[in-house]
């Protein structure tokens, strides 16, 4: 079977799932699709609705995720890899990037892959119609959420924000409407009075990835469960806005001192 991965660009999050297939499942991995639509624009419209510590916060990484990819060394089993780039510059593994996922190039990397089964993580770009009907065994998103509820693209502030008491991961098939797919596995997780956006990420990813290789063997021996999502218990949540980040910092650091 042939999986492709496709993802943000220097993202952390989607690491421990590529990692876990290709230590289970290396020889079907065919490729990760990388997405990294960066423009001046973009990076202005960020700082207009995130603010300028958080883009520049987010810049290095990517620059510190850079200069690691390119020292290629032995990692000890448990080491942890901060990006696609840098795990790839020891597994050995394709990866392709791309300015937009509904390019030519892009569209055409990806058949090229032929791909039986897609898997989506962390993408700041809706999947096109034509990709989603490319792999004869579908298009799995993971959502750093339990769906129906927290749709959308920054659950992990939000469930911090609304101080819920729990959090979780979710494996749905997308469809053209996001978020609102059919799914197939959940894992809950316990939220820590320590807990930040940034802890919650790095434990959603370590705990969803134990579930993608069994999934992935469900799906292609055709006995996955599918749940319908009830739209009755759905919310969504956007980006959130500057001062919205702001007044949870400042709740962050007034609990944890």
């Amino acid at each position: 079977m042939n999986i492709v991965f496709i993802t943000n660009a220097y993202t952390r999050t989607a690491v421990p799932y590529i990692k876990k297939l290709l230590d289970v499942r290396s020889k079907d991995i065919c490729g990760v699709i990388l997405l990294d639509p960066v423009s001046f624009s973009r990076i202005l419209r960020k700082i207009g609705k995130l603010g300028l510590g958080h883009v520049l916060k987010r810049a290095a990484e990517r620059i510190r995720s850079a200069l690691s990819a390119g020292i290629r060394r032995k990692r000890k089993e448990n080491e942890i890899f901060e990006s696609v780039e840098e795990l790839q510059s020891v597994y050995g593994f394709r990866v392709c990037k791309v300015k937009s996922l509904r390019s030519e190039a892009a569209m055409r990397r990806l058949k090229n892959m032929s791909p039986d089964l897609i898997f989506v993580c962390t993408l700041s770009e809706i999947v096109s119609p034509e990709i989603l009907a490319l792999p004869p065994l579908g298009v799995i998103n993971i959502h750093a959420g339990l769906l129906p509820q927290y749709r959308g693209p920054a659950s992990n502030f939000w469930v911090l924000y609304n101080r819920e008491r729990k959090t979780g991961v979710t494996f749905h098939y997308m469809s053209d409407k996001p978020d609102r797919g059919d799914i197939i596995a959940q894992r809950e997780l316990e939220i820590e009075i320590t807990d930040t956006e940034e802890s919650l990420d790095r434990k959603l990813s370590l705990l969803g990835a134990e579930e993608i290789c069994p999934l992935a063997q469900k799906i292609e021996n055709g006995t996955i469960e599918r749940k319908i999502q009830d739209e009755d218990l759905a919310t969504y949540f956007p980006q959130p806005e500057y001062d919205k980040r702001l007044e949870l910092k400042k709740r962050l650091l007034e609990k944890n001192g």
